[in-house]
């Protein structure tokens, strides 16, 4: 069982070492890009949503698990989970339908966001157990979002 929270956990890439967050977020834009390449349509809609809140319940469910169990130690955030970084990508993603711009957009703005934690995103990290694994990456991942529509917006409205 420990060993099967790790793997889910961690998507594989939590283990290596390095910037592990990181390569979580990379995965998951990786995986977009090869879907909107492959003409896979939006990351939108009802079916999106419900992907990004399946990974959010697998974050909190396994995540509760693997903290209880101290997969990863002790740690409240152990950096080797990144699942709750695919979360947040996730939703930093949402409503992207060609492979441009905004993909890297989206991720460089989630890693910023993730990593500076500005309000209430640190705040959130300390809530207890996987809840604040997990909502921390959704906010940024919100942040994300409203970063990449806001200059999409402004290169619309200024650029023509």
């Amino acid at each position: 069982m420990n060993l099967f929270l790790k793997w889910l956990l961690s998507m594989g890439v939590g283990l290596l070492p390095g910037p592990r967050g990181t390569y979580g977020s990379i995965l998951i834009a990786g995986l977009a890009a090869g879907w909107l390449a492959a003409g896979g349509g939006a990351l939108s809609g009802v079916w999106y949503l419900g992907l990004v809140a399946l990974v959010s319940a697998l974050t909190l469910a396994a995540g509760q698990a693997a903290l209880k169990r101290r997969v990863f130690g002790t740690e409240p955030d152990p950096g080797r989970i990144v699942l709750d970084e695919a979360a947040g990508m996730l939703l930093a993603l949402y409503g992207l339908s060609t492979l441009d711009w905004r993909l890297l957009a989206a991720f460089c703005l989630f890693r910023i966001f993730d990593i500076l934690k500005p309000f209430p995103v640190g705040i959130s990290q300390r809530l207890p157990g996987a809840w604040g694994v997990l909502l921390d990456d959704l906010l940024a991942g919100l942040y994300a979002l409203a970063g990449w529509r806001l200059l999409e917006y402004l290169l619309i409205r200024f650029a023509g």
